[in-house]
């Protein structure tokens, strides 16, 4: 599960372990001596217009604000999480899914729960109510500031040459808005008159490891990258083969009727669901693209 690629005779890097297995890889996460390869994930930052993060960065910078984090996924927080999701779903299918069905109009499930899921996270742990012109401009500019840096990340020419490509230069300004963004929501934060304790933006704006807002916002943009697609993409392979399976749908359906809605999270047959769509279509952050 541990594999050594050593690069260094043909392009002069340090040779790179990849590891694949979990619980080697969560130790390593956790070992506060080990440290990410900065010709790796540094070569990232473009995505964060520049700031580092607590992907990008090593040491005590990434630990201290890991840690100061975790009080944020308390029991409770994760209930009002889970309130709002529920929410969030229940609006959705009244106001776009029985739309669609009336119509009898094919729709892009991803798109939509991009959307659902997007509003429940910047609603839940930004305390923030975000517009449609909102969303649909911020994923935008995030399109098209991870379609130049994530796959161009080690092109050392792109970089150098960076200002004469049209590309280039149009995904330095997305990755600005998408910065500007998560400053606004820190402004919005220090408006309110009582936030709620112990949310994710309250313990970045309460953490006094952050030196400044630029280094907030790039964690806030962290956050927002890494959430959204990755469980509405999850959700949305789901759905494709619960359409596909109708006797697989039909069984999970009778299984969720026989208990009520809060009780839905110790379901076994929606956990076997859920893991076995994992299993067949696993995702990995890297944006909405």
């Amino acid at each position: 599960y541990v594999f050594q690629l050593n690069m260094a005779s043909l392009f002069f890097v340090p040779a790179v372990l990849v590891v694949g297995e979990p619980k080697i890889v969560k130790e390593i996460l956790i070992d506060p001596l080990s440290t990410k390869p900065k010709q790796m994930y540094g070569a990232m930052e473009g995505t964060f217009d520049g700031y580092a993060n607590m992907f990008t960065s090593n040491g005590q910078f990434w630990h201290s604000r890991r840690k100061g984090m975790s009080p944020a996924f308390a029991s409770k927080h994760i209930k009002r999480m889970n309130l709002v999701a529920t929410q969030k779903v229940d609006e959705w299918i009244e106001t776009r899914l029985s739309t669609f069905i009336k119509n009898d109009q094919a729709f892009d499930v991803a798109k939509e729960m991009i959307n659902v899921v997007f509003d429940a996270i910047i609603e839940t742990a930004f305390e923030y109510n975000l517009s449609d012109k909102e969303k649909e401009d911020f994923c935008h500019e995030l399109k098209l500031s991870l379609l130049e840096f994530i796959p161009n990340a080690y092109n050392p020419f792109r970089k150098a040459f960076g200002m004469f490509i049209a590309e280039r230069r149009r995904a330095h300004l997305a990755a600005r808005r998408v910065r500007e963004f998560s400053l606004k929501l820190i402004d919005v934060y220090r408006q309110s008159k009582n936030p709620t304790k112990d949310t994710i933006i309250d313990r970045i704006m309460n953490n006094d490891a952050y030196e400044n807002d630029n280094q907030r916002a790039s964690d806030i943009t962290l956050l927002l990258i890494t959430g959204h697609d990755t469980t509405a993409f999850t959700i949305s392979w789901i759905l494709r083969e619960m359409a596909r399976h109708p006797k697989e749908q039909k069984e999970l359906r009778e299984s969720l009727k026989s208990v009520d809605r809060e009780e839905w999270r110790q379901s076994d047959a929606l956990k076997k669901v859920v893991k076995e769509g994992m299993r067949l279509f696993p995702v990995a952050s890297g944006g909405s693209i």
